[in-house]
């Protein structure tokens, strides 16, 4: 088995990215990216640092907006209004709503607030719906960053059986709809389906987005699989993949649990927050 390092694929992103800024900064133009979060968690301050000190080390400058919940019924009003300002606001490039918010809310209807054009995340039902057509504008950062993987790797995406495990909403549901679009024989299964190994078996490439500690096992994978491990779950202190050592040992090619997904999905989400800068700046000169 050969490990797929995402610290060095994000690493030439990281170059090229520079590189952009530099020119946009040469037109007094400063990436901004705006992160609203809602209340503390630790693994999601996390999230936030390293998007932070990525975002820092290219240049792109971050504003942080928290908001508390020991007002709940105002919550959606007051994140809402924060959303309208940045809209408006020319010099915020990109805006993304920190997820899951830690009490019921109405996710959906605050990110489509966001102006489809500062959607970094992908997230908004009108991204949502041209990625499902094929007209994306901005990818989401996972499946992006598994994209790119794939393409620096050298494995064939188009007329290629694929297992898209997991179909949420950030990643399985949206890359599921990339892949197909790519021309990608996909199959998916989710917490419904009941043969797990009959979906695994067969397909050239497996992508794992469940969160679910050693749920792809070695009987289920073959020698010459590429899997791709993205679901995360903390199993005392540690954090584990979906995919069991044992299957990643067995197989062609496979992502670290460390260094693998993780460094392409914030690089890809700074990769998309400088695209929208850029063509901020274009529609600006066309004005």
């Amino acid at each position: 088995m050969q490990l797929i390092d995402g610290r060095q694929v994000a690493e030439t992103v990281r170059t090229d990215l520079r590189e952009r800024i530099a020119v946009l900064r040469s037109q007094d133009i400063q990436p901004r990216l705006a992160i609203l979060v809602v209340g503390e968690d630790i693994r999601t301050e996390r999230y936030i640092a390293a998007k932070q000190q990525a975002a820092d080390e290219i240049g792109i400058a971050v504003e942080l907006i928290r908001f508390t919940i020991d007002e709940p019924e105002t919550l959606t009003d007051r994140i809402e209004a924060r959303i309208k300002s940045l809209n408006d606001d020319l010099q915020t490039h990109g805006i993304i709503l920190q997820l899951p918010i830690p009490i019921p809310i109405d996710e959906q209807e605050l990110l489509d607030s966001i102006k489809p054009t500062k959607d970094v995340d992908g997230l908004t039902l009108t991204n949502q719906a041209a990625l499902e057509a094929g007209r994306e504008l901005f990818l989401p950062a996972t499946p992006q960053g598994i994209l790119r993987l794939l393409t620096v790797s050298n494995i064939p995406i188009a007329d290629t059986r694929i297992a898209m495990i997991g179909q949420g909403r950030l990643v399985g549901r949206s890359l599921t709809a990339m892949l197909r679009s790519r021309d990608a024989d996909v199959v998916t299964a989710d917490s419904h389906t009941r043969d797990l190994a009959a979906v695994v078996r067969g397909a050239a490439i497996v992508i794992s987005a469940v969160g679910k500690e050693n749920l792809i096992t070695e009987d289920m994978v073959d020698e010459q699989m590429v899997l791709i491990d993205v679901g995360l779950s903390d199993v005392d202190g540690k954090l584990q993949g979906d995919i069991a050592p044992a299957a990643k040992e067995k197989a062609r090619l496979a992502t670290p649990v460390i260094g693998g997904v993780g460094p392409m999905t914030v690089i890809s989400l700074l990769a998309n927050v400088v695209l929208a800068a850029e063509l901020a700046a274009l529609r600006a000169s066309n004005a």
